[in-house]
């Protein structure tokens, strides 16, 4: 791993405490990345692919609006 640019920690969010070897984690990267499926813009990108990891690791609060999910409170404020 490199050592995170002090300028970057005020950016960052704490999001909770994981207790879980690196390989654990890797495993349950590979699990999200086996269920992922194709990558499309809107339905199943990389902050689709984000929350299904925050999820698998017990950072649910963590997930954040996908693209899916805006456009479709678009469609429904503007209908």
């Amino acid at each position: 791993t490199m050592p995170l640019d002090s300028s970057n920690k005020p950016q960052m969010e704490y999001l909770g405490t994981i207790d879980a070897k690196g390989q654990d984690l890797i495993g349950k990267a590979v699990f999200v990345m086996k269920h992922f499926g194709s990558y499309f813009k809107l339905c199943n990108n990389c902050q689709d692919f984000c929350n299904m990891y925050l999820k698998e690791i017990g950072l649910e609060e963590g997930t954040r609006l996908t693209d899916g999910d805006a456009s479709a409170i678009t469609v429904a404020v503007v209908w």
